[in-house]
């Protein structure tokens, strides 16, 4: 995903193409298999900004993200984080290093197979799915 992609979901839907909506989006286009906190996310923009960002326009923003499909979030140990939604990965299974928040996605047989036979055998109309596997990747293992 471009930028510009990004910005065009923003700006057809009636929002603009803030500063602090650029840089949200870069980061995540910048570090795309890297999960952030809200948190993370506030003090990046304070970084890059030089002013306090209020944790209301980061939610905000990062909602709004998520709303038009440019990132996705998930939830772990009771906190939000925030990754670029893969659109070519739709099917695949998610792998999240509690340490160092990378993602790998890596494609499942035997899932896709349990999706396909649950739609064939009992008709559901699957409309959202998403697996993740947490644990440590080997650099983290290693360093562990």
């Amino acid at each position: 995903m471009e930028l510009s992609v990004c910005l065009s979901k923003l700006t057809k839907n009636g929002y603009k193409p803030t500063s602090q909506r650029k840089a949200l989006i870069r980061l995540f286009l910048e570090n795309n298999r890297t999960m952030f906190s809200a948190k993370e996310v506030r003090e990046y923009i304070t970084h890059l900004t030089g002013k306090q960002a209020s944790f209301g326009n980061v939610y905000h923003n990062l909602y709004l993200l998520c709303i038009f499909g440019i990132i996705d979030k998930t939830e772990y140990c009771g906190e939000s984080f925030f990754y670029l939604k893969e659109m070519s990965q739709k099917e695949s299974v998610m792998f999240i290093c509690t340490n160092c928040r990378k993602i790998i996605y890596f494609s499942n047989g035997l899932f896709e197979q349990f999706l396909k036979k649950e739609k064939e055998e009992h008709a559901y109309r699957i409309l959202s799915q998403k697996f993740e596997i947490y644990g440590l990747c080997p650099q983290c293992r290693v360093a562990g």
